[in-house]
């Protein structure tokens, strides 16, 4: 039986209702109201996201019981504005495209539109303050202050030039630099599955053009890219066509939307596919047209039709009824980015749903009868079940059915408040033995002591014979579990049928997850349908496959209903796979100023545990039937950028990679954040030693034309002035090419260091990027900003806490992040190559973030800095260790 609503009246966006006065408000909005605009983020009140207005004041309804906010007027994101109509917060922030995977940024708009009607006056430092008790992990804190400002009349959010908003201190703009790449006349790598026009393009019977991407949106603005490109090769506005949702029913497998590779691999296959698509559409239309088919346009009544060159027109839906547009892709079929409208800062056709309060997200999803799963974890992933009580847990209110399958432990009820209370009675009634983790001291130490798998990335003859010359130079650098703190615990919500599964999840890759799924059950993958919905920004394997398979295991003990399982966030920081703890040490020799060798390595976990098809990667493998913990085993992703894009002479790069006590995968930009703040540091001593300025040695060092421009470029944008040595200043720079193919980005960052006032704060950041041609140059824009940002969160906030004991980080202040009042001014150069391949953007500046912090904090007080991250205790703690060498280039008491 359902729970019950009665006890006090709430009026809600003007309209009247009851609720339970215990129940949390937030559960009665969504559960009870269907208003899915206040999301479900945290559950303890940290984030932000479930932000309401009651009686006008900013509340979290989330940890607000109704019947503290009885009799007055509750307005949720639904009541200030609609899709077609957006009240004026909402517009300011759709204006600027103020979100990434936008899940946070309604309780931000609440809080603002709070501030607006509060008729308090504002300026800038009261938009932060208001702001700082939300958290946004995209990033997107510039922009969000920039449309908070704009929202309250305190700046235009003007457009420059370029077509990209520029206020809130910083500056945009754009540098065209062809450089003649030509265009490939093979076909791209991802049409080889699908080298038919139909698996990716589609004539709908109402002549609408629609198309579909094995690629998941995550909150980078992929779909929007994806439909540019297509708009671009079928000739028509991006708006005219569709773009169906990735599902292992309808897409093409292309394997997992990560390693910033949608533009560099989906975006061709894309390219190739549209441009067949409309070669085949125009070769149908030629048959009823006098002159033969032309071009593909929008008629007057705003359907698309195809003329030819004396104005003849058919429709395409009379095109349609003559069947499915079929046939093969060709290598004539080539791309064209210099077609438009690629290029253009068009806006996302996503964010009016996302920011208005409709229904947007795999957490907002509710098919009839569908039921609420939570999840009984272990204290530790290791820790073995000896004891649990079900028959009380069964009998509680609301409770359809309490699952247990060796250490697998779930409960199924019919509201989320009951599933949550029987998850709590439940977990006090087990009793787990080995919850201990193996550390051996600290995590780089245990590490260390841990037997190894050595993998090579590069290896170079005569390496020892070029070190053992000049002067040798060697530090080592570190890094600590770091976690992905998504916004919002991962859901999923399964159906099964008694033979077939039908899954809606969150994950980066359907086709995987379903392989995984078909080994888990031992069932034919072809009886497991897997759909993508999106969820909150995921910045890797989060815990989104764990949610997929067990809500699999609970839809199976109910056939016919649909379960959602969800997470709490403390279960979330729990199982998630972590970034792994690292160390890096280099080694160079330096010969009359310049590098004459050089060796990185590495010692870390593994930092791939994706689902692969065998059954042991996700969490539910593990558990049931007594199962333990599956290592993934060594993978490659740790060696990113372990190899410098600089001429440095003989160059060996390897890892060793052990299996640590805590589970660890892909975390954004996996090896390459640790690689590249050891290289980019390391060159910045180097460069000292050899009485260089940073950047000129850089140069000196550099043979990649792109990558010497983009230094430029960011010097001067910043200004940079020579030095050697700290100076005071408090500037540092660094350079990268993710994964040494993708995009390239170069960063000055400003500091501000007291240790005496306990002050570290990054002040600004300039960066310069060339990812090719950009497909939406504010979007590129858009990736550089929130990718830099959580780079100072990571380098100078993170560190997941955990030991013997386990993870007892478990929440958004005892993981602590960056926050309103910590964000730098951002300024951006971006440099286009019209017509070359698009490269990777997503994951390109974060890693250089880190190292460019290091360098500006060496360069404000002179104390080298060499393990993440780097807070004002860690920067006094390594001022008592200096050695008389270090102790005389401190340039603070």
């Amino acid at each position: 039986m359902a729970q019950s609503i009665a006890g006090v009246s709430l009026t809600v966006n003007g309209r009247d209702t009851t609720a339970d006065a215990d129940l949390p408000l937030l559960s009665v909005l969504r559960d009870n109201l269907g208003l899915t605009g206040a999301r479900q983020g945290c559950g303890v009140g940290d984030c932000g996201a479930c932000t309401v207005l009651v009686d006008g004041e900013p509340v979290r309804a989330c940890i607000t019981p109704c019947g503290d906010v009885a009799e007055q007027q509750i307005t949720t994101p639904e009541g200030l504005g609609t899709p077609d109509d957006p009240h004026p917060v909402q517009r300011a922030f759709l204006d600027l495209q103020a979100a990434e995977c936008g899940y946070c940024i309604n309780g931000m708009i609440m809080t603002v539109a709070g501030l607006a009607l509060s008729g308090a006056a504002a300026d800038d430092a009261a938009v932060t303050d208001a702001l700082d008790g939300h958290l946004c992990r995209c990033g997107t804190h510039p922009r969000i202050l920039q449309a908070a400002r704009r929202a309250l009349g305190l700046g235009d959010g003007a457009l420059s030039d370029d077509g990209l908003w520029c206020d809130h201190g910083g500056r945009a703009w754009v540098e065209s630099r062809p450089d003649g790449t030509a265009a490939s006349r093979e076909l791209p790598p991802m049409i080889a599955d699908g080298a038919r026009v139909e698996s990716w393009f589609r004539l709908a019977s109402d002549g609408t053009i629609q198309f579909t991407s094995g690629r998941s949106e995550i909150g980078q603005g992929v779909w929007q890219g994806l439909r540019q490109i297509a708009a671009a090769h079928l000739g028509v506005d991006a708006e005219v066509i569709t773009l169906i949702p990735a599902s292992t029913a309808n897409a093409v497998d292309e394997g997992y939307t990560a390693g910033s590779r949608s533009m560099s691999q989906a975006g061709p296959a894309i390219a190739a596919a549209a441009a067949a698509f409309r070669r085949l559409v125009l070769a149908r239309a030629a048959a009823s047209l006098p002159s033969g088919g032309a071009q593909i346009v929008a008629g007057d009544d705003g359907k698309l039709v195809v003329v030819d060159a004396a104005d003849n027109a058919i429709a395409l839906r009379d095109l349609a009824a003559e069947g499915p547009i079929t046939g093969e892709i060709t290598s004539d079929d080539l791309a064209d980015w210099q077609a438009e409208p690629i290029g253009a800062p068009l806006p996302r056709v996503d964010l009016a749903t996302k920011l208005t309060g409709a229904s947007a997200f795999l957490h907002d999803l509710a098919p009839a009868g569908m039921l609420h799963a939570r999840a009984v974890l272990p204290p530790t992933l290791d820790a073995e079940l000896d004891d649990v009580d079900t028959t009380k847990v069964a009998a509680m209110p609301g409770v359809v059915d309490v699952v247990r399958d060796g250490r697998l432990l779930l409960v199924l009820a019919e509201t989320q408040p009951q599933a949550i209370a029987a998850a709590a009675a439940l977990d006090a009634r087990a009793r787990w033995s080995n919850t201990e983790l193996a550390f051996a001291g600290d995590a780089i130490s245990t590490l260390r002591a841990a037997a190894a798998t050595r993998l090579e990335r590069h290896s170079d003859d005569g390496v020892d014979e070029a070190l053992a010359r000049g002067t040798h130079v060697e530090a080592t650098y570190s890094m600590p579990y770091q976690s992905h703190a998504s916004l919002a615990p991962s859901a999923a919500i399964a159906q099964f049928d008694g033979d077939e599964f039908v899954v809606w999840a969150h994950v980066q890759g359907m086709h995987p997850l379903r392989r995984e799924l078909a080994a888990l059950f031992e069932m034919d993958e072809q009886r497991i349908t897997v759909h993508f919905a999106e969820g909150a920004g995921c910045y890797g394997h989060n815990g989104s496959d764990d949610a997929a398979a067990l809500a699999a295991f609970a839809a199976r003990a109910v056939p016919g209903q649909p379960v959602r399982l969800q997470f709490s966030l403390a279960d979330e920081f729990l199982c998630e796979t972590y970034g792994s703890a690292a160390a890096v040490t280099l080694s160079a020799s330096l010969t009359s100023g310049t590098v004459t060798g050089w060796r990185h390595a590495i010692v870390s976990d593994t930092s791939l545990a994706r689902p692969q098809g065998d059954g042991d990667r996700v969490i539910a493998g593990w558990l049931r039937s007594g199962g333990m913990r599956t290592w993934a085993g060594p993978h490659p992703g740790v060696l990113r950028n372990s190899v410098p894009c600089y001429t440095v002479g003989p160059v060996e790069a390897y890892a060793d990679i052990a299996e640590g006590p805590v589970r660890t995968g892909s975390f954004r930009t996996l090896g390459s954040f640790v690689n590249v703040f050891a290289i980019e540091s390391f060159i910045d001593e180097l460069a000292e030693h050899a009485g260089a300025d940073p950047v000129a040695f850089r140069m000196a060092h550099l043979s990649d034309a792109r990558a010497r421009d983009v230094l430029a470029a960011v010097a001067d944008a910043a200004d940079w002035a020579p030095r050697v040595g700290p100076s005071g200043a408090g500037r540092g720079v660094a350079l990268c090419q993710y994964d040494n193919a993708a995009g390239y980005v170069a960063v000055v960052a400003d500091v501000t260091v007291d240790v005496d006032a306990g002050v570290l704060r990054a002040d600004r950041l300039t960066l310069a990027t060339d990812v090719g041609t950009m497909i939406n140059r504010e979007g590129v824009r858009q990736q550089v900003e929130g990718g830099a940002i959580q780079g100072v969160s990571r380098t100078l906030f993170e560190r997941l806490a955990v030991d013997r004991r386990g993870v007892t980080a478990r929440d958004f202040t005892s993981y602590p992040m960056l926050r309103f009042t910590d964000v730098p001014i951002v300024d951006v150069v971006l440099i286009d190559r019209p017509g070359a391949p698009p490269l990777g953007v997503g994951e390109s500046s974060t890693p250089p973030v880190s190292a460019a912090l290091a360098n500006a904090i060496d360069d404000a007080i002179g104390v080298r800095m060499r393990a993440l991250p780097i807070t004002v205790e860690a920067i006094r703690d390594t001022v008592l260790t200096l050695d008389e060498a270090a102790a005389r280039r401190v340039l603070v008491d």
